[in-house]
C-alpha cells in the first residue's frame, strides 16, 4: 500500500469508481485463478481534506477467505495486485477452489495471522515499526475487507493515525511514543478483530510503548513543523508521552496535558511541539517483541548525549512489590551499573527469561550523566513467552510403577516414539506449597531432575533417596528441541504437563540405615 497522494497520509480515503477501461472487467476468471477488484475506504472531507487518498502499490499482497454454508472460512492463499497500482482501485488475482457466497480479505498480510475464530481475526501490531515523513511505508495499515465476486472487496481501515508535528534544530530518526498514565493501553499487541464492526475486542502480549524508526531521518525546521504520521490503535490514551531523538543522540520528551482519541479511520493532530537539546541524561527503553523466542527477551535502550551510562534493575512482579522505594531508588539500590559507549546512543540488554515464563517483568533504567547527576527513571513492563502446548506430544504413565520405601522405578509411554521426557519430584507438601506453579504450570520441569529422550516410545526413569511413608508428587511432561539446561534449552513445544501422586512404603528393619542420606534435600528427596 503506497504513498499518500498530494504527500499526505491518511487512514481514511475517498472510494474510487470502478474504471472497467483502464483495468479491465472486475472479478474476470481466467483458467483456475480469478480477480476481484479492491477498493480502499471513503470518507467525509472535512476529516482529511481534499483529494487526499491512499493508493495500491505493485507487489501488494492481500490474504483471501471464503465464507461457507455454515460462516466458517476457507483460506485461499494470497493474492497479488495485477492492476490498479498508484490508485485507490485495485486488481487482484489468485487460485479459487470454488465459488463462495462472499469473501474476507486481509491486508496487509504480514500483520495478520491468518487465523479466524468466531468472527474474528488477530492482527499484530509490532512493538518497531518503520514510518516516512507526511506518508508511511508499504503495509503499515492494516485493512479487512468483506465482498462479494460482484461487489468486489471493501477495505476499511482497522486502526487510527497520531499526526505528530514537530519542529526544531537537527535531524529526527526515531520516536517512542508511549502510554504512561496509571492505567495505560497498549500501542502494540495481537490484537483481536471483529472482522464485521473492525471493532478490537481483545489482545494479547500487549506493550505499552512503540518505537517509530524513520525510514530517512527529518530535517527540522525552527519556524516550520514537519508531520509524522504513527498508526495507533483506537482508543483514549489518558497520558501520551513521546519522545523524539536525532542522529547526533540529543533527545526530546513530552507529554500531553489532556487524554488523546484516536478514532479508527481518522488523523488525530497533537499540539505542535519543538525537538531541542536536553541537557539532563535522558534514556527511553523499548521492549522488542519475539514470539519464537521462549528462553531471553531482548530491550532497547534509547539515550541522548547527556547520558554517560544507566543503573538498571529487572524485577519480576513479586519482587518488585516487595519495594516500598521510588522506582528511581529502586534501580540504583537493585540495579547494575552499566557504561554507555560514547560513540553509540543505543544499548541492547539480552535477559535470561527462561525460569520466568509466563510471568510479568518490570525492568528500569535510571540515566546518569558524568557528573553524577540523574535523569529521570524510565520503566517499561511486559510479560516473558511461554513455550506453547503441542497436541501432538503426550505422554503417560505405563503399566505399574515398582515402589520401595526408598525410591520409584516408573515407565512413560510418549508419543512421537523420540520425544524428550523431563520429570521433576517433590514431597506432596513442598509441592502443594508453590503457589506460583499450582495449578497453572508453565514450565513445570524446569528444575527437573530427569531429562531423557524416549526409545520407541518408551522411558523409563529410576528415582532413589526418597523418604519412606511419605507421599511424593512426580511432575513430568514430553516436548521437542534440545535440553542441556535451563538457560540452553531449544525447546520449540510441550505436551500438557501431568501430575503422578504416590506415596513410599514403610521402612523394613533391614534398611534403617539408608534413612538417614546426608546429601539428602529433606524436600525433594535429592
Amino acid at each position: 500500500m503506497r504513498n499518500f497522494r498530494r504527500l499526505i497520509v491518511s487512514a481514511i480515503v475517498a472510494m474510487v469508481a470502478i474504471s472497467c477501461q483502464q483495468i479491465g472487467e472486475s472479478n474476470l476468471l481466467v483458467g483456475s485463478k480469478v480477480r476481484f477488484t479492491a477498493d480502499t475506504e471513503g470518507t467525509s472531507r472535512t476529516t482529511m481534506g481534499e483529494n487526499y487518498s491512499v493508493v495500491w502499490s505493485d507487489g501488494d499482497q492481500i490474504q483471501m477467505f471464503g465464507i461457507k454454508a455454515d460462516l466458517s472460512l476457507s483460506n485461499l492463499q494470497q493474492y497479488e495486485l495485477v492492476g490498479g497500482a498508484g490508485t485507490t482501485h485495485g486488481v487482484f488475482e489468485g487460485e479459487l477452489d470454488r465459488a463462495y457466497d462472499s469473501y474476507y480479505a486481509l491486508y496487509p498480510v504480514s500483520m495478520f495471522d491468518g487465523e479466524y475464530a468466531s468472527g474474528q481475526f488477530t492482527m499484530q501490531l509490532s512493538s518497531d515499526r518503520i514510518f516516512t515523513e507526511r506518508n508511511f511505508v508499504d503495509g503499515a495499515n492494516p485493512m479487512i475487507a468483506s465482498g462479494t465476486k460482484d461487489s468486489g472487496l471493501q477495505f476499511r481501515n482497522v486502526c487510527g493515525i497520531l499526526e505528530l508535528k514537530i519542529r526544531g534544530v537537527g535531524e529526527v530518526d526515531r520516536i517512542v511514543i508511549s502510554d504512561v498514565s496509571d492505567a495505560p493501553k497498549p500501542l502494540s499487541a495481537n490484537f483481536v478483530v471483529d472482522a464485521t464492526t473492525l471493532e478490537i475486542v481483545g489482545h494479547t502480549d500487549g506493550l505499552t510503548s512503540m518505537l517509530a524508526r524513520l525510514e530517512n531521518p527529518i530535517e527540522l525546521s525552527e519556524t516550520e513543523s514537519r508531520s509524522i504520521y504513527v498508526v495507533l490503535p483506537p482508543g483514549e490514551y489518558k497520558k501520551l508521552s513521546v519522545t523524539t531523538f536525532d542522529t547526533s543522540g540529543n533527545s526530546t520528551i513530552r507529554t500531553a496535558t489532556n487524554p488523546v482519541t484516536i478514532t479508527r479511520s481518522e488523523i488525530t493532530p497533537v499540539t505542535e511541539f519543538e525537538h531541542k537539546v536536553e541537557i539532563a541524561p535522558y534514556v527511553s527503553i523499548n521492549y522488542l517483541e519475539d514470539k519464537s523466542n521462549f528462553y531471553t527477551s531482548r530491550v532497547l535502550a534509547y539515550m541522548n548525549d547527556a547520558t554517560a551510562g544507566l543503573y538498571v534493575a529487572v524485577l519480576h512482579d513479586d519482587e518488585y512489590g516487595d519495594y516500598e522505594a521510588t522506582d528511581a531508588q529502586v534501580a540504583q539500590q537493585m540495579g547494575t551499573r552499566f557504561e554507555k559507549d560514547s560513540s553509540t546512543s543505543l544499548m541492547e540488554f539480552t535477559l535470561q527469561t527462561y525460569s520466568l515464563m509466563g510471568q510479568t517483568i518490570h525492568m528500569l533504567a535510571l540515566p546518569y550523566d558524568s557528573d553524577g547527576n540523574f535523569g529521570e527513571v524510565a520503566k517499561i513492563s511486559f510479560v516473558t513467552n511461554v513455550v506453547p502446548i503441542n497436541t501432538d506430544y503426550m505422554v503417560s504413565v505405563s503399566g505399574e510403577p515398582t515402589i520401595t520405601a526408598n525410591s520409584i522405578d516408573i515407565n512413560f509411554a510418549t508419543t512421537p516414539a523420540d520425544a524428550m521426557l523431563r520429570a521433576s519430584i517433590w514431597t506432596s507438601s513442598a509441592y502443594n506449597g508453590l503457589e506460583l506453579w499450582v495449578p497453572n504450570i508453565n514450565t513445570a520441569t524446569e528444575a527437573a531432575e530427569v531429562t531423557t529422550t524416549a526409545v520407541n516410545g518408551v522411558v523409563n526413569i529410576k528415582l532413589g533417596n526418597l523418604l519412606p511413608q511419605t507421599e511424593y508428587t512426580l511432575v513430568y511432561r514430553v516436548m521437542n528441541g534440545v535440553g542441556d539446561g535451563v538457560y540452553s534449552d531449544t525447546f520449540t513445544a510441550y505436551s500438557e504437563y501431568k501430575v503422578y501422586t504416590f506415596t513410599t512404603l514403610a521402612e523394613s528393619g533391614s534398611d534403617d540405615e539408608e534413612l538417614e542420606d546426608p546429601d539428602t534435600n529433606p524436600e525433594t528427596g535429592w
